[in-house]
């Protein structure tokens, strides 16, 4: 297992809650999603955001990882 860590700006002027970020690599031609918990980012400020990759025995040692935050606000 291996640990992304990503850093995540909020340049806005209000707090960003319910925020997921995913990282999509691409192994043996088959793209592999992972996904970080859900977390808040304050309004001008910034979070550091974990996201755990699966050890892949056919990834290379340098790879492309394709990157998407979703906003899902609670009503």
């Amino acid at each position: 297992m291996n640990e992304l860590l990503f850093r995540v700006e909020n340049k806005g002027t209000q707090v960003l809650n319910s925020l997921r970020l995913y990282a999509t690599l691409s192994v043996a031609g088959e793209d592999r999603q992972h996904q970080s918990q859900v977390f808040t980012v304050d309004a001008g400020s910034f979070a550091l955001v974990p996201v755990v990759v699966g050890g892949y025995a056919q990834l290379d040692g340098v790879a492309d990882i394709r990157m998407r935050i979703q906003h899902a606000p609670l009503n």
